[in-house]
């Protein structure tokens, strides 16, 4: 997850595919990124997941996307483990056969 500063954008091209899936990425609504857009578009991919922050100081951000961010975290985490479980089952009935 990244959280940026105002007017920093971090994330650029170079940037792995799964860490753009993999991210939440808030950006002020006071951003220069916002200026760009056509209302009707969506912002690029490029930077990872987008979200526009009604806040526009780093603090007031973390503050305000921190429930958001916890529970992202916990469904991602959540996921994870599920996959792992079902993939141990998999390896122990292989094993029984």
């Amino acid at each position: 997850m990244y959280i940026l500063f105002p007017t920093l954008l971090t994330i650029g091209a170079d940037t792995n595919t799964k860490e753009k899936q993999n991210s939440l990425v808030y950006v002020s609504h006071a951003h220069s990124v916002w200026d760009s857009l056509d209302p009707s578009r969506k912002p690029s991919k490029r930077y990872g997941n987008l979200i526009q922050s009604p806040k526009r100081g780093l603090s007031e951000m973390l503050h305000h996307h921190k429930e958001d961010v916890f529970r992202w975290i916990e469904e991602r985490t959540e996921e994870k483990e599920s996959s792992n479980e079902e993939e141990e089952r998999g390896g122990e009935e292989e094993r029984v056969a």
